[in-house]
């Protein structure tokens, strides 16, 4: 299963790929510091269907229906994560930007790490971009 912290900006054709292409057989999850509503409107405008994500971990909400209690960062939001998916921490990879709010509570749960556009000592890999996540799937 895969936590994606919302990074996308703007539209482009690479995501897509990523995401429907690339990387079809994996459960996508998102998370993120924003509103419930927010998440849809930025993936609506992003042209991504709502459908690609089975649950979306907002700062609000969860699924838009389940009040979120735990805010970012925190090691209380990554254990009702993995409560909630009812899995392994390790089968989770969760991908971020930021060492601080993304890699550092996802590993203190026991959670697998990818640092994008950055470098982690912390994290299990780092990536020049999001776009290299995918690669780590054919390894």
């Amino acid at each position: 299963m895969l936590i994606l912290r919302l990074i996308f900006q703007s539209i482009d054709e690479n995501m897509f790929n990523w995401f429907k292409q690339e990387l079809p057989h994996i459960k996508h999850n998102i998370l993120s510091a924003i509103p419930y509503v927010t998440i849809n409107q930025t993936l609506e405008a992003l042209g991504l269907e709502l459908e690609l994500f089975m649950h979306k971990f907002a700062q609000d909400f969860i699924d838009g229906e389940i009040l979120n209690p735990y805010f970012k960062p925190s090691e209380e939001l990554c254990r009702c994560i993995v409560t909630f998916l009812d899995t392994e921490p390790s089968k989770i990879l969760a991908i971020g930007n930021s060492e601080k709010s993304d890699i550092k509570p996802a590993k203190a749960v026991g959670m697998k790490t990818v640092m994008v556009y950055g470098k982690s000592e912390l994290a299990d890999v780092s990536l020049l971009d999001v776009y290299q996540v995918p690669k780590i799937f054919r390894i």
